[in-house]
């Protein structure tokens, strides 16, 4: 009896020492895994991946799925316009840099699209951000454009393979717009197919208007809108803190200076609907300083671009002939000033 337990034990013992190896051995696969890719900026990927080294063990299914999951990527996205009138064709190429790549176009111009990607199992072709065309993931598309064609458009592709596993090319292609700016004939809306009415230019108007210059900035009154316009000098133009707007509320029954308030020699404290901006608004005031001259009426031209959302852009007619640019940016309004020749 003693003899068939020992030989029990040794049984036992022998299978627990060939198991653990066995174990370890299944565990590990033939080939290392590949991990898994994925999109960490919107930002597109233009150079191709390096190709892998054969591996000389057959694959085995966790490289499989890890394979499946990878990222896919745009190699190129091109858009060669063809001019209608001559036949030159100009080639535009995303590069996956920003802003996106622009080209240009004219009405009755035909556009090929030409395209090449790896790891995708769908492809959509983006029109304009309202018109989505199923395409291959590589490929090409012709578009026709209309004799009506104006403002910014943009083509968009986009390659996926899952959730959050995506790569996006983009080319804006301007066209003329029908009402150009009052200074710059030859403009071309730059809104690229975020804008109402395809970014091109509201009709220019003109108004009675009055300028003014400060220590650290400028104000300036277009009667036909009814507003102020605050230049600040104190932060950088392009800035989002770099102008404000205000509704003009003076009226001649009201005070049209403070006489407690009297400005150092030489400069002057602003009046009218200039003055009450400044006096009711301390950050105004105290980021303008003093006027450094009396306001100027004069008569201006300006023009409106509409924006997507809040945001849009006004030219002014400055007082000296130039042109003062005011544009929303981000939560603010930004300025520059133009140089007319």
């Amino acid at each position: 009896m003693r003899e068939f337990a020992l030989f029990l034990l040794s049984c036992l013992f022998l299978m627990a020492c060939t198991a653990g190896p066995a174990q370890r051995e299944a565990a590990a696969p033939d080939t290392p895994a590949v991990p898994t890719g994925s999109v960490t900026s919107p930002a597109p990927t233009r150079t191709p991946a390096a190709t892998p080294a054969p591996v000389a063990a057959p694959t085995s299914p966790s490289t499989a799925i890890a394979e499946a999951g990878s990222t896919p990527i745009i190699h190129h996205f091109r858009a060669s316009v063809r001019k209608a009138a001559t036949g030159d064709v100009t080639v535009f190429e995303d590069n996956g840099s920003w802003p996106p790549v622009k080209g240009q176009a004219d009405p009755g111009d035909t556009i090929a699209f030409e395209w090449e990607t790896t790891g995708a199992i769908q492809a959509t072709l983006g029109i304009h951000l309202s018109q989505q065309v199923p395409v291959g993931t590589s490929g090409t598309f012709t578009y026709e454009t209309k004799p009506d064609q104006c403002g910014c458009v943009v083509f968009s592709l986009t390659t996926t393979r899952g959730e959050g596993e995506t790569d996006i090319a983009t080319i804006h292609i301007q066209f003329p717009c029908p009402t150009s700016l009052f200074f710059s004939p030859g403009w071309r809306s730059d809104c690229c197919g975020q804008c109402a009415d395809f970014g091109c230019p509201e009709p220019a108007f003109t108004s009675d208007a009055a300028e003014q210059h400060f220590e650290r900035g400028t104000m300036i009154w277009i009667k036909e809108r009814e507003t102020i316009y605050v230049l600040f000098e104190d932060v950088p133009p392009g800035s989002e803190r770099a102008a404000k707007l205000f509704a003009d509320e003076w009226d001649p029954s009201q005070p049209d200076h403070a006489p407690s308030l009297a400005p150092p020699d030489g400069l002057y404290q602003p009046v009218r609907g200039f003055g009450l901006v400044w006096r009711q608004n301390p950050e105004v005031r105290e980021r303008l300083g003093w006027a450094v001259d009396q306001e100027t009426a004069f008569t201006t031209t300006a023009q409106r671009v509409p924006g997507y959302g809040r945001h849009s852009s006004i030219y002014i007619l400055a007082l000296d002939g130039n042109v003062w640019h005011l544009q929303s940016i981000g939560f603010g309004c930004g300025w520059s000033k133009i140089t007319v020749d």
